[in-house]
């Protein structure tokens, strides 16, 4: 969820299919050629652990597709005006056409199709380069949210900043008809100023991935600034981000989000994916109706967004048992944090339908 992330190789075995650099060339037909130059896998195939993953690795054309995705898919999301559409797009893609995916030759027709989109759209921007959004919102939200547990301006903030980014998934779709709507922050909220991660020996090696950032902000609302690392996955294993925060001075154990909302005590190394042993690891909220909503750790994305001076968490799930359920807590000190907002997507109906 943290935009305009900056982008590392990861150096452990998360699944990054589609985005790490790989040098290509255009073929004929103004798709990749599948075996221009030494291009391969986006991810390392002696540590291939899933079905997919050792099927791609197995073939020599599904191998060289992935690669090539790779570079094209960071190309565009380096320089487009609405990443947030296009990082939506992409996980749209490897979860319902690439993931359901039986035999190669499903994987690599999906491949294919999916460079054939992003050449399109890279040679439909201005001027031949990378796509840009363009201005102008749609008619009408796709998405209607609800809060559920919370109120006041605090979640009636989220709740905007929610249905943006809803709709910055319907635009990506729209931008190939020239309307897409670049997408900010609701009134009143504020994102940190991420930057491209310097050399750090206080992070985890195992954490400087793909797509990472770093920034300075008061992440626990103690009055002083932290040091915030995030890294976002993309593997079967995890599908989602993290932050590791230095709290203050570097004499303060580090905190690790979102493992570490879990309720029970867990050290940084027993969580994912430095280790298996807490998978189930989640943050726990209340749903106003005596049930408990999970969010997963392994498949959450975490935003840190600001309101008043006061920095909140927006908490997204990638599972499918629930990804229309939304969360929102505000860090404390002590590594704690205070649970705010529950929300809940619902798509609207369609012009005569009936909700």
């Amino acid at each position: 969820m943290v935009s305009r992330r900056m982008t590392r190789k990861v150096p452990f075995g998360a699944v990054l299919l589609g985005t790490l650099v790989l040098c290509i060339r255009p073929s004929r037909a103004g798709v990749p050629d599948a075996s221009a130059g030494d291009a391969g896998a986006s991810f390392d195939c002696a540590k291939a652990a899933s079905r997919l993953e050792t099927m791609i690795c197995g073939d020599g054309e599904a191998s060289a597709l992935d690669g090539q995705l790779a570079q094209v898919y960071r190309r565009l999301l380096s320089s487009t005006a609405d990443p947030i559409a296009m990082k939506a797009e992409q996980r749209q893609w490897l979860r319902e056409q690439r993931g359901k995916c039986a035999d190669v030759s499903c994987v690599r027709k999906a491949y294919r199709s999916r460079l054939a989109e992003l050449a399109a759209a890279e040679k439909a921007a201005p001027g031949g380069g990378p796509a840009t959004a363009r201005t102008g919102a749609p008619a009408r939200r796709a998405h209607w949210v609800q809060i559920r547990v919370g109120s006041g301006a605090v979640c009636e903030a989220f709740r905007d900043q929610v249905e943006l980014d809803d709709d910055a998934l319907e635009a990506a779709a729209a931008r190939r008809a020239g309307d897409s709507t670049p997408v900010g922050t609701a009134p009143g909220l504020v994102r940190p100023d991420w930057k491209e991660p310097d050399d750090q020996p206080w992070v985890p090696k195992d954490l400087k991935g793909y797509e990472t950032a770093e920034s300075r902000f008061d992440f626990d609302n103690d009055g002083v600034p932290d040091r915030v690392f995030s890294a976002r996955f993309d593997s079967h294993y995890m599908q989602g981000s993290i932050l590791f925060v230095q709290l203050g001075t570097q004499s303060k154990e580090p905190w690790y989000l979102p493992c570490q909302l879990d309720p029970r005590s867990i050290a940084v190394r027993d969580c994912p994916p430095f280790s298996q042993k807490y998978d189930e690891a989640a943050l726990t909220m209340a749903d106003g109706a005596n049930r408990k909503v999970l969010f997963r750790g392994r498949y959450v994305d975490l935003e840190p967004l600001q309101l008043a001076g006061t920095t909140f968490i927006l908490v997204e799930t990638n599972d499918a048992r629930t990804r229309n359920e939304l969360a929102v807590i505000k860090p404390q000190a002590g590594q704690t944090f205070e649970p705010v907002c529950l929300l809940h997507r619902e798509k609207r109906p369609r012009e005569g339908e009936r909700r």
